[in-house]
């Protein structure tokens, strides 16, 4: 009778940890597509951050060259640092609404752990 019990503890011992190897291979995978991911949001975005400064400041300068000729510098800064600040406060905004509506990370690793957890707790009946 020990002998039996023995043998069930082993198989149980053996089916957890394959289900465990296959929880952190879930994750693993998760992991890496989260990073390349994020990775590629950080490349494009340094990208536009440069291209964009560019922009903004070759622009300017026309604008502050034009103004100086025409006799309105004052009036051409004024409105170039309002601009600027509304499109600064447009991409918080923006970059608000973004980070609130992202995917949760690692949801299915999650939902595999909470679909053994009402498995086990169920005490090895399918939920």
């Amino acid at each position: 009778m020990l002998w039996r019990i023995a043998g069930h503890l082993r198989g149980l011992g053996g089916h957890l940890a394959a289900l465990a190897s296959n929880r952190l291979e879930l994750f693993g995978l998760e992991w890496q597509e989260e990073t390349t991911r994020l990775l590629g949001h950080l490349a494009l975005l340094l990208t536009a951050v440069a291209l964009a400064g560019s922009c903004l400041l070759f622009a300017t300068l026309g604008l502050l060259v034009w103004a100086w000729q025409a006799g309105h510098l004052l009036l051409v800064i004024s409105l170039v640092a309002i601009v600027d600040g509304l499109l600064a406060l447009a991409c918080v905004i923006w970059l608000k609404a973004r980070l609130a509506g992202a995917p949760i990370p690692f949801a299915a690793t999650r939902a595999e752990f909470d679909r053994d957890r009402q498995t086990l707790s169920a005490g090895g009946r399918e939920a």
